[in-house]
């Protein structure tokens, strides 16, 4: 019996020192003052195969997590791929730590692989961390392999579609970022689509974005903006109350060779009325369209006169009741 219970001693001491050897180990490579190079990564990984082949170990997730953190891309890959060695199962934590080792290296077709299994297993992580997985793989134009990055681009767009609630609000850059790298790809009628959904159910678009659409069409071979277009940005500028941008782009019309037509400019001057009560400018774009010979319906007329009117009434109460006092 004294026998047994000295065993069972010496294999907790056993199981005791190796942890510790481990956390050592660990701390050593976690270390931010310690350059670590592949070869002794791979010392390393013998080492942990080694102790979890020892009786009363056994490595955690959160143990081969932290290996994933060091940033280093071919071992996160090496780490990865022992996961069942391990005995471990990947969670949303493994996959973007790994992801992440391997887009600082620019190693983009081996982290769209891991991603691929990624949403294979329906293991996504937080929406702030799934935006920079999106910006990191729409940023791939580091990668030498063209046929990549249009790959990450594509697995990025899917992606966009697990933002939701409030983070969705603030979502602008992985947002922004898909945009462009769809232009990039000239796969412009998608990036319209995503510009779409901004303006339907946010994050609102910048400039940038709108840009990137009206630049991919210009851009376009055989591919002239048409007034649809045109429109479908103007009104996004308006739903966000950018009058300013909806301005100038109604303005640039012009060079892309497309004449702005009655759509556009009632679209702007009942938005600078009823929002902004900028009869002024809305007064402006009717005699500019007195000067093309288009012609405003008699509503829009009449709201113009309308604000015209209320501004006049205003600031005649404004003069009276500075009088009486």
């Amino acid at each position: 019996m004294c026998c047994l219970c000295c065993k069972v001693k010496l294999m907790g001491l056993w199981s005791l020192v190796l942890m510790l050897l481990f956390w050592i180990c660990m701390k050593i490579l976690l270390s931010k003052f310690f350059r670590l190079h592949i070869f002794w990564v791979r010392i390393c990984l013998r080492f942990f195969k080694w102790v979890t082949s020892k009786p009363g170990f056994k490595v955690t997730t959160s143990v081969v997590e932290s290996l994933v953190k060091l940033g280093k891309g071919k071992a996160a890959v090496e780490v990865f791929d022992k996961f069942s060695d391990f005995g471990c199962i990947p969670n949303e934590e493994t996959y973007y730590f790994t992801i992440e080792a391997l887009c600082r290296r620019s190693f983009y077709d081996w982290a769209w692989s891991v991603c691929e299994k990624m949403l294979d297993a329906g293991s996504l992580p937080d929406d702030e961390r799934l935006g920079k997985i999106i910006s990191w793989f729409c940023k791939g134009g580091k990668a030498k392999e063209a046929h990549v990055k249009d790959e990450t681009v594509k697995l990025a767009l899917e992606m966009l579609d697990g933002f939701s609630g409030e983070p969705r609000k603030y979502a602008i850059k992985p947002f922004s970022t898909v945009v462009r790298g769809l232009c990039r790809m000239k796969d412009v009628d998608e990036a319209k689509k995503v510009l779409l959904k901004m303006i339907e159910q946010r994050p609102p678009p910048g400039n940038a974005v709108f840009n990137s659409v009206v630049g991919g069409y210009s851009k376009k071979k055989h591919m002239k903006l048409t007034p649809v277009t045109y429109h479908t940005l103007i009104r996004g500028y308006c739903k966000l109350e950018r009058f300013d941008e909806a301005l100038k782009l109604l303005a640039e019309m012009k060079d892309f060779g497309v004449q702005p037509n009655v759509d556009e400019y009632n679209k702007l001057i009942q938005s600078l009325c009823l929002k902004v009560l900028d009869w002024q400018t809305a007064e402006k774009l009717l005699n500019e369209m007195k000067e093309n010979g288009l012609y405003l319906n008699g509503i829009t007329r009449s709201l113009i006169t309308a604000v015209k009117e209320l501004e006049a009434e205003g600031m005649n109460s404004l003069e009276a009741s500075t009088t009486k006092v």
